[in-house]
């Protein structure tokens, strides 16, 4: 199935799919009426970026909130991948970019310039794996502007969060409960700052300590009132370079 060669938006594609399907995604901009750009509700697979005829991959998809609403939203239960996209200008009540509570894979991926209270650029409640990912100007007016990690499985390999501002905390990532594991990344340029009272981890807040692993990554740049890298407990599996933290 290709999204705009048989159907005009992503969310008909995903109606006229069935489990096990490969829907392919024209490059350009894709846009909806719906709540979010793409509400994923059944187990399939997204390859983006291919010509307008579907038979060379010569960019990336463009999912378009237009400011009004969210991007990809994965229903609790499903299984899905999505590669070869930029998610852009999302604005709902958490998870602009990308809302998660199924299990889902990112690859080769930009999510930016969303805009929420919390996890502009990922608000993930189930396994989320992310892979050559890039997350970066979004905004939040709470905690997590780059990732609000609520609970489930977070695992980054060769992700760059950056140039995301939380008003409280966590401009990098906020993790609330689950388990994180980051590897061969780096989460710099970002801030948590909140002109009312100090704002705390503007790289990454790990307030509760829960399970945070990190393994060749950079966190180091970021700026807030207390603790501008780091907050909270990690542990190293070697090679990281962590610039100020407290844990």
């Amino acid at each position: 199935i290709t999204a705009l060669a048989s159907c005009r938006t992503i969310n008909a594609a995903i109606t006229k799919s069935s489990n096990g399907t490969t829907i392919y995604l024209s490059e350009g901009i894709h846009t909806s009426t719906s709540s979010f750009v793409a509400t994923i509700n059944k187990n399939v697979v997204f390859i983006g970026g291919w010509s307008n005829s579907f038979t060379t991959q010569t960019g990336q998809t463009i999912l378009d909130g237009q400011n009004t609403r969210g991007g990809i939203r994965v229903n609790p239960g499903i299984t899905t991948t999505l590669s070869n996209i930029i998610v852009q200008n999302g604005n709902t009540s958490l998870g602009a970019g990308v809302y998660n509570e199924g299990t889902l894979t990112l690859e080769n991926t930009t999510l930016q310039k969303g805009y929420t209270d919390q996890g502009a650029g990922i608000y993930n409640q189930g396994n989320l794996t992310l892979k050559n990912v890039t997350i970066a100007n979004n905004v939040t007016y709470n905690d997590g502007a780059g990732i609000y990690q609520k609970s489930g499985i977070l695992d980054l390999t060769n992700v760059t969060i950056s140039n995301n501002t939380a008003k409280s905390s966590g401009g990098g990532i906020y993790v609330y409960d689950g388990s994180v594991t980051i590897n061969n990344s780096t989460i710099t340029q970002n801030i948590a700052a909140d002109p009312g009272a100090l704002a705390i981890g503007g790289g990454l807040s790990n307030y509760f300590n829960k399970p945070v692993t990190i393994r060749n990554t950079i966190i180091a740049g970021n700026g807030a009132d207390i603790v501008p890298d780091c907050r909270g407990q990690i542990t190293s599996a070697g090679h990281n370079l962590i610039g100020y933290g407290d844990g």
